[in-house]
């Protein structure tokens, strides 16, 4: 009789883990992407700061985006967009979509901008 119960208390933990299997890939997925998150908030935040050091040695905005897209990992150079906001070249904001870890997936618009603004440096004086 022992041996009844417990081949039912093994089939028993077995579809306790297929139940619970679904939430901890859920868990797990969530988990890569809020990385996935945080990857793109490091990689957007130097590339913006790459990109201002460049625009305080060279006003050419064509040079300036280049610095950025070159210091983007080359998974999120496609989704980067490099603008000037106040017209200036010193002020260098960058604007890149949160891909999602799972292909095909679609996720909401999440994007993360970063902003870095260089002070004028008089060079002559």
């Amino acid at each position: 009789m022992s041996s009844r119960r417990g081949r039912r208390e093994e089939g028993q933990a077995s579809i306790e883990l297929i139940g619970l299997t679904p939430i901890l890939l859920l868990v797990a997925l969530g988990l890569a992407q809020a990385l996935m998150f945080g990857h793109v908030a490091v990689s957007t935040e130097q590339a913006a700061r790459t990109a201002a050091r460049v625009a305080m040695a060279n006003d050419n905005p064509s040079a300036v985006r280049a610095a950025a897209t070159e210091a983007l990992p080359p998974s999120l150079r496609s989704e980067a967009t490099v603008t000037f906001p106040s017209g200036h070249v010193r002020r260098v904001s960058i604007e890149v979509q949160v891909p999602s870890v799972v292909p095909g997936l679609p996720l909401p618009d999440l994007a993360i901008t970063r902003s870095v603004e260089m002070p004028e440096v008089n060079r002559w004086g």
